[in-house]
């Protein structure tokens, strides 16, 4: 099975991979940080919409997992939903099962008596999560979200520590 890791990617390490895909062949969209690759392992560079579509095409993918941003509690990167746009826009024609692995931003809201009730990542988180699901209903996508606690990178070991799946 082909398999594409896209998105905050930093956490990701070769056991982990390992423990997760098994028998798949994995496919890492390259960031700061991403590890080395092996005969199971590539790393490609998706930095354009161009090099999205040719790596789409030419491994043709069983299944993809998008990394949001909101995982890590203190990312500074933008362009979260852009990028899950782009990638949703790609394979929007393919039979791909789709994975967004989403932060726990979503649910954050302030007091009832508070002037404003959303916060400014919780409007960004369930607006990716909405076009997630848009280009599931529009393009039959088989497509599932799953909300995360916060991931936090633990010292050189990047150790994930992850207490439950919500």
């Amino acid at each position: 099975m082909e398999v594409l890791l896209v998105g905050n990617t930093d956490f990701i390490t070769k056991q982990w991979i390992q423990h997760a895909f098994p028998q798949d062949h994995v496919v890492i969209a390259e960031r700061e940080g991403t590890v080395d690759g092996n005969d199971r392992l590539r790393i490609v560079n998706m930095s354009d919409a161009n090099a999205l579509a040719e790596t789409i095409t030419t491994y043709e993918f069983d299944r993809i997992v998008f990394f949001s941003e909101n995982l890590t509690p203190h990312s500074d990167r933008d362009g979260d939903l852009g990028a899950l746009r782009r990638l949703l826009h790609a394979i929007r024609n393919r039979q791909t099962q789709m994975l967004m692995v989403s932060g726990p931003e979503s649910e954050f809201t302030y007091p009832e008596n508070a002037d404003v009730r959303d916060t400014s990542k919780s409007l960004m988180s369930r607006a990716s999560e909405e076009l997630c699901l848009y280009y599931a209903r529009t393009y039959r996508l088989e497509a599932k979200i799953i909300r995360c606690p916060y991931l936090s990178v633990a010292g050189s070991s990047r150790k994930v520590s992850c207490n439950a799946v919500t």
